[in-house]
């Protein structure tokens, strides 16, 4: 019985790491997802309507012609993560 208690605990800390290693919030402890967003349509003159976590990510970001500026968002399951502008192609 003891032997398998530590057997458990053994997997669920393999486990554990495992889970923590994939998360692009990694020592945070968040898990997120990842997404693109076109800065149309957070940005307006370079001020964001509805953006709420930390500085405007499309502010002082040009991208070459045909680019268009977008933000990398991290959608954390608990606590917000930090936006990350790019640039992608045009549609």
């Amino acid at each position: 019985m003891k032997h398998i208690a530590t057997f458990l605990i053994v997997v669920a800390v393999i486990v554990a790491i495992t889970e923590a290693r994939k998360s692009k919030c990694k020592g945070q402890g968040r898990t997120c997802q990842e997404s693109i967003e076109c800065c149309s349509k957070w940005c307006y003159v370079n001020g964001c309507a509805t953006w709420t976590d930390g500085p405007n990510p499309c502010a002082d970001f040009d991208c070459m012609d045909k680019k268009q500026t977008c933000v990398i968002k991290y959608r954390c399951i608990t606590g917000g993560c930090r936006p990350v502008a790019t640039c992608v192609d045009k549609h």
